[in-house]
């Protein structure tokens, strides 16, 4: 703490958090705004402080028990909202926008919002099919610390080529699914019906086929 904060005598800005984030919390530095943004009582925008003094992060410290907490349930506190015991959709939009900012692998798609969005989207739905083991838009503590999801959070901070980040992040990934959805989306509403789905593989699957996959989804087939 000490050497984060003894040149900062006025405050840390949230711009000289990815240091505390490290070697004080001991967590990735691409969660540096959630950090900032909890430890300021979940302000944001305007209403944001501009600095946040050490008693301000020391009391934090304090109050989620961190002496006696590990860097997967940090990261699981300050991601989730507030008071909450889960993780939602919605709560990856900061992660996003840090990326989007800041990983240089993902520097090209500044000039392509449309594409953030897209890119953004995916990973979500891929790393909630994976962990969300009920379905239900959530994922617990015990979903999140039974997965490998806090390993690859730290690839992505260490890693500059988000294209060798295999799992949920990897640009390369995406795009091979986005143009493969685009194909079959021939009216392009970003829905795909039981006669776009036919078309798969220039009509590979059968008519009962495509009507038992659709009357499964989301994720059923769990007959043996």
């Amino acid at each position: 703490m000490d050497a984060c904060c003894k040149d900062s005598p006025d405050g840390l800005s949230k711009e000289k958090f990815d240091k505390l984030c490290t070697d004080v919390f001991k967590i990735p530095k691409i969660f540096r705004d959630y950090l900032y943004i909890r430890i300021d009582g979940d302000k944001q925008g305007d209403a944001a402080s501009k600095t946040i003094s050490r008693a301000q992060i020391e009391r934090f410290w304090r109050e989620n028990d961190h002496d006696h907490t590990t860097p997967k349930k940090r990261v699981f506190t300050i991601f989730a909202k507030k008071n909450s015991q889960y993780i939602e959709k919605d709560d990856f939009k900061v992660l996003f926008s840090y990326l989007l900012e800041h990983h240089p692998g993902l520097e090209f798609l500044k000039a392509t919002p449309e594409f953030q969005e897209r890119y953004a989207d995916t990973v979500v739905m891929r790393i909630f099919y994976t962990l969300d083991y009920n379905d239900d838009g959530k994922i617990t503590f015990r979903d999140f610390n039974n997965s490998n999801l806090y390993e690859i959070f730290q690839q992505v901070s260490d890693e500059e080529d988000i294209n060798k980040i295999r799992q949920y992040f990897s640009y390369e990934h995406f795009y091979v699914l986005y143009c493969r959805f685009w194909e079959l989306d021939t009216d392009h509403d970003f829905l795909i019906d039981k006669e776009d789905f036919s078309r798969y593989e220039g009509h590979a699957l059968s008519r009962k086929a495509v009507d038992r996959i659709f009357e499964q989804i989301p994720r059923k087939f769990k007959s043996g």
